[in-house]
């Protein structure tokens, strides 16, 4: 071999490997010649590392194996011969891996053939599954989800197989334990024939089907590579079992002596450890590399892309002697970033039907070609050149078999020996013939209409780079010209049938794409009207390897893509100029906005007025922006009598018209409140706390993570309902708030927490949407509600906000409708916003807002009045026991977490743009950082006020703000009204799609205006926010009458969140 194993080793003898043993058999050989070699390795929660050595393990092993028999024998009988295909189908391919390694060696030890099935399949493809293999019996988690996985894949197989699958709780490790050491082993094994079926496994809808010769070959891989392996501890914690590069890890301990080190065992299985798209995989994978003393990494890229951000991460992967990759493409910059601080990179390529193709491990890495590899010795390659594409060094790839390399499929013949070609297809390099690397995929090659290739896989990976973009995936085939649909991460995700948003992303990708553009041939550039926006009820179907599958995304999403190209065909321009509106007559009004409306709502083209009308065109951007909302409305008369108010006088003006609406809700909403009729309170008294179960709508974005957070971590609180609408992005509810969490600089651990109980549906159905026995059970025990999610839009009508009114209705009722006798806490969560029209009083007091017509003309805030105007009602007319909690701005979460979307940050990134910051407000900022906003909410709870004004009681001076910031930026400090005449200037003229994204604050001019230009007046403090009266809120919450005030670090904290985010620069001077 080139690379001899255990040369030196004090604890592993390598048994043969020249094929006269498989792998189970070399498996008990190390036993009694390598009884104290280490198999695998974690760390516990103490911090010390737990060693599992071969004698345990194979002892171990063997006690499973038995078990393994004996359910088989009550299935087929005593007498039963021959292997059965046995499923191992549990979440614990991550969270235990050392489990599953030791069913898939007990299987096959038992006598019998381990199928390793991701629990990424649904019901369907499970059924199908278990059909084309012939499962006998499968060993599963104990969680419901897959429970009922299995159970319903068994109702899909009734009419076609007679009995059901079997189904067993897999075993873990730790079962077998005790008195281990003098338990009898199993017989000797009667070797198996080399080209019977050692074990199944199953990769992008494939079921490859492994011979003990296949099997024992992958075995020796390390044997063919530059390094002695044995006794390295190799990291494994980012490796699901199931997939090719996993089951390698069960049979190196017994072939070279590898040490494999994972996730500590956890049952029930730790949901941030059951999924490769969850950050916290990624978090935890970094710590237990650490803890274990890793010495080789072996990884799917997403892991070092994320790695790489992180100071510590990027120590712990120079500090590996060698840093594997495999499974999908790394991000050019990030592998030249690696490379260039001296981080040993190599990849590791091959398919599950070949095997690794690569040396295992070479000794040093290829640099700056990191790209590139070379083939391994032990496979033998044919490469064909792909004349017929008209790409340059582009070939197919065989594989022929030999002594050494065995397929598992074979397609073909080369000289009359069996092969395998792959749909890959390889690049050579230009000057070094022996290395290769990957260039796509022959059935990924988009073919336009012209005959004309596009390579999909480099432009999509440009296009990842945005902040946003979660998968890419590239269409066109057979078309003109290309498009590109993008799944946007959980955070950013919208509806794409919200033209306005889609336009705003649109506008923010836009520089992205351009790039992107410049960087390939002309055909392979997209448009602007070519990027669609994948719908969160309809998530990327993706691989084991988190990857899209590129063809059942494209079969899902046909019907948008003909729209995209139905849409190009019949507009070929992008600037639309619309005339004006030609009278105010119905008949002229119809086919006016059919026009304005299929320009700019339909297409999202940008459009220009003809202001040869006396309408305002503000108010015309309103009209147009309403129309994106009822667009899907069969009667346009709604619309229409919206254009004409614009340039005709009405009986009724449009501010009347909105504030009848208004009242119209509260009518609607404020009648037949059930009568509370609660007798005893469940099982702890009538004195039961407010805080004992509490149910929290809302619980992501900052605010609400922080009030669940502190919820979670407070003795007082026994259990927490935390009530989400559904989002379809792939991930457990679980994984969805630890990333919350973590996003907002809190403990992802809390989202696992034995008290949380976290429900999705939507307060607008009657009972949530929620199962009827669950809803029953929050109805009866909650003793707080508190109502923080809400639509966070300031362009949609009040109509667009309904649904939200509807469902604070509903928790009203539960409230009232309670058993207990002290009926719930309400807390709404509104808005201080609702007062900014107000110019008198000074200080504005904790009361309601009788009369409306002070509110800013915003969706938004009239939602928040008529729900404040609700609970007043129920409040007089009702025991209903509620606070109105009117919540300022917020300002950050304990990590510095601000949105950068919010005005601002934006308004920070303008004045980079500019270099210059406003200065001269010389009055104070009450913005409250969201931890402290939260705690005051919670601390409201028992409270008997009807409204707490959570804004900060000890503000700063906005002058000394403003000063620390322009000092952090190198900023100079400017006048207001001067920094606004520059912002209007800078947008004069057409500004570029680069210039847009610099300069975000370019689109927030009519609200730069009001902020900057307003002369000083009483009631206002800095950036013309309402100053309010937080009394009764200090009364109620001490930890808000005593807050210290924001101060250089929270500042500071909010900076480098946006420079780390790289929405904000680093001064020059700061990177020096």
């Amino acid at each position: 071999f080139p690379a001899p194993q255990a040369v030196h080793s004090k604890t592993f003898t390598a048994g043969p490997l020249d094929g006269s043993m498989t792998v189970p058999e070399l498996l008990d050989l190390q036993r009694t010649q390598s009884p104290r070699h280490p198999v695998y390795v974690y760390d516990n929660p103490e911090g010390d590392i737990v060693t599992i050595c071969m004698d345990q393990y194979v002892r171990t092993v063997h006690q499973a194996a038995k078990l393994v028999q004996k359910h088989v024998g009550s299935i087929c009988g005593p007498g039963h011969e021959g292997p059965v295909v046995i499923g191992l189908f549990a979440a614990v391919n991550l969270s235990d891996s050392i489990s599953y390694c030791m069913m898939m060696n007990a299987v096959v030890r038992a006598g019998h053939i381990p199928f390793a099935i991701s629990t990424r399949n649904g019901a369907t493809s499970l059924a199908h599954l278990f059909s084309v293999t012939d499962t006998l019996l499968v060993y599963t988690s104990t969680d419901s989800i897959v429970q009922n996985l299995v159970a319903d894949a068994n109702e899909k197989l009734s009419g076609i197989k007679e009995k059901n699958i079997a189904s067993f709780s897999i075993p873990m490790f730790g079962d077998f334990q005790a008195d281990l050491e003098n338990v009898s082993l199993l017989p000797p094994l009667l070797p198996p024939s080399m080209s019977s079926i050692a074990i199944i496994l199953h990769s992008s809808g494939n079921v490859i089907w492994l011979s003990h010769k296949t099997y024992f070959q992958w075995s020796i891989l390390p044997c063919f590579g530059e390094r002695d392996l044995c006794g390295e501890t190799m990291a494994c914690q980012s490796i699901p079992i199931f997939h090719g590069m996993g089951a390698c890890l069960t049979c190196w301990p017994a072939s070279v002596g590898i040490v494999g080190a994972f996730f500590r065992p956890t049952v029930p299985p730790m949901a941030y450890v059951t999924s490769l798209s969850s950050l916290y995989s990624i978090y935890f994978s970094q710590s237990g590399v650490i803890a274990t003393k890793c010495t080789v990494l072996f990884c799917v890229p997403v892991f070092l892309e994320m790695w790489s951000k992180d100071a510590q991460g990027m120590e712990m992967l120079k500090a590996m002697k060698v840093v594997v990759f495999g499974g999908a493409s790394l991000a050019k910059d990030v592998g030249d970033s690696l490379i260039e601080k001296n981080v040993n990179l190599t990849q590791f390529y091959g398919a599950i039907e070949t095997g690794c193709l690569t040396p295992y491990l070479p000794l040093n890495s290829l640099g700056q070609d990191w790209e590139y590899f070379r083939f391994s010795e032990h496979c033998r390659p044919v490469l064909t050149e792909q004349e017929d594409l008209n790409l340059d060094r582009v070939y197919a790839l065989t594989l022929v078999e030999n002594a050494t390399h065995t397929p598992c499929f074979i397609n073909t013949a080369v000289d009359g020996t069996p092969a395998y070609t792959l749909s890959d297809l390889l690049q050579r390099h230009p000057e070094n013939p022996s290395r290769w690397r990957v260039f796509g995929r022959t059935d990924d090659l988009v073919v336009l209409s012209n005959a004309l290739n596009i390579n999909p896989v480099p432009y999509e990976s440009l296009l990842l780079k945005h902040p946003s973009i979660h998968f890419a995936v590239l269409f066109g085939r057979g078309r003109t010209r290309p498009g590109i649909l993008v799944q946007l991460k959980p955070e950013f995700q919208f509806s794409p049938t919200d033209f306005r948003r889609l336009e705003e992303f649109r506008e923010s990708f836009w520089a992205t794409v351009e790039k992107a553009n410049t960087q390939v041939q002309s055909h392979s550039r997209v448009t602007r009207d070519m990027i669609l926006v994948a719908s969160p009820e309809k998530p990327f179907d993706l691989t084991a390897k988190m990857q899209p599958r590129r063809n059942v995304v494209l079969e899902t999403y046909q019907m948008e893509i003909d729209s995209a190209y139905g849409t190009l065909e019949d507009h070929s321009v992008a600037e639309i100029h619309i005339r004006g509106l030609p009278s105010s007559q119905p008949s002229n009004v119809h086919p006016w906005f059919y026009e304005v409306g299929s320009c700019c709502s339909l297409l999202g083209h940008r459009f220009s007025l003809d202001q040869n009308r006396s309408y305002r065109v503000s108010t015309m951007k309103n009209i147009l922006t309403r129309a994106r909302y009822k667009l899907t409305l069969p009667d346009r008369t709604d619309l229409c009598s919206d254009a004409t108010s614009v340039t005709t006088s009405s009986r009724i003006s449009e501010r009347q018209s909105r504030i009848a609406d208004m009242w119209s809700l509260i009518e609607k909403y404020s009648t037949g409140f059930p009568t509370h009729c609660g007798a005893t309170d469940i099982s702890t008294g009538d004195n039961i706390s407010p805080l004992d179960t509490i149910l929290v709508v809302g619980t992501r974005g900052g605010l609400g993570s922080n009030i669940l957070a502190l919820l979670l971590e407070s003795r007082a609180v026994r259990r927490v309902y935390s009530l989400n609408r559904v989002r379809l992005d792939g991930k457990t509810r679980q994984e969805r708030q630890a990333d919350e969490f973590a996003l907002q600089g809190l403990n992802a651990l809390l989202a696992f927490s034995s008290k949380l109980t976290l429900l999705v549906g939507d307060t607008a159905h009657p009972t949530f949407g929620l199962d009827s026995a669950v809803f029953e059970e929050v109805s009866a025990t909650v003793t707080a509600v508190v109502v923080n999610g809400w639509l966070v839009e300031f362009t949609p009508p009040l109509s667009a906000f309904e649904p939200l009114i509807a469902g604070v209705r509903n928790l009203i009722d539960i409230c009232l409708r309670s058993p207990r006798v002290l009926q719930p806490h309400l807390i709404f969560c509104s808005s201080l916003t609702i007062l900014q029209g107000l110019t008198r009083p000074a200080s504005r007091p904790e009361i309601f807002l009788p009369d409306p017509s002070s509110l800013v003309e915003q969706g938004y805030a009239e939602s928040k009045w008529v729900v404040e105007t609700l609970i007043e009602t129920a409040l007089r007319e009702t025991p209903l026991h509620a606070t109105v909690a009117r919540i300022g701005q917020v300002c950050g979460s304990p990590n510095g977490f601000w949105k950068t979307g919010e005005w601002f940050p934006m308004m920070l990134k303008s004045s980079q743009f500019m270099g210059y910051l406003p200065e001269d407000w010389g009055k104070d900022i009450t913005w409250i950082p969201a931890r402290l906003a939260a705690i005051s909410v919670i601390e409201l709870l028992g409270s008997k006020v009807p409204i707490a004004h959570i804004a900060h009681p000890n503000p700063v001076s906005g002058t000394l703000v403003m000063a620390s910031i322009a000092k952090d930026l190198s900023l100079s400090l400017i006048p207001r009204l001067d920094w606004l005449h520059r912002l209007e200037t800078s947008i004069t003229s057409p500004q570029t799609n680069d210039e847009r994204r610099k300069n975000p604050a370019s689109r927030l001019l009519p609200m730069m205006h009001h902020i900057m230009s307003t002369p000083k007046r009483d009631g206002f403090a800095a950036f013309e926010m309402p100053v309010v009266s937080t009394e009764m809120a200090i009364l109620a919450s001490a930890t808000l009458r005593n807050a210290p005030p924001i101060c250089k670090e929270d500042v500071l904290l909010w900076l480098e969140c946006w420079q780390n985010a790289k929405f904000l620069d680093r001064p020059v001077n700061a990177r020096l």
